[in-house]
Parts: structure tokens; C-alpha cells; sequence
């Protein structure tokens, strides 16, 4: 994951699939709306979250 998201700096398990979170530089009353979703705050700052992995078909 550190190659795929070399700035983040925390993973969270949403069911099986891993969401890489990177801080940003904006402020919580500057997530843009609709954005809220994927953006959460950890210590004041704001992180930005990234799903990485593939999902397999059959």
C-alpha cells in the first residue's frame, strides 16, 4: 500500500477492502460538499480517504 499511497499515513478496514487516509491541508468547513464521505477528522487535522486493492470478477 505504501507504493500504491505513499503519503498516507493510516489504513481502516472497510470490510475487506483497505481505505489508505492522507492528510490534506483543508480545514473541516472547507470539504467541498458532496466530498463529506470520503473525508474524516483525526486530531484536528482532515484526511482524505483511498480505497486500494482490485476487486475479482467471475
Amino acid at each position: 500500500m505504501k507504493q500504491l499511497v505513499p503519503d498516507g499515513e493510516y489504513v481502516v478496514m472497510v470490510g475487506t477492502h483497505p481505505l489508505v487516509m492522507r492528510k490534506t491541508t483543508l480545514t473541516a468547513d472547507e470539504v467541498p460538499e458532496g466530498h463529506q464521505f470520503y473525508h474524516y477528522l483525526i486530531d484536528g487535522a482532515v484526511y482524505a480517504g483511498i480505497f486500494v486493492g482490485k476487486e475479482n470478477a467471475e
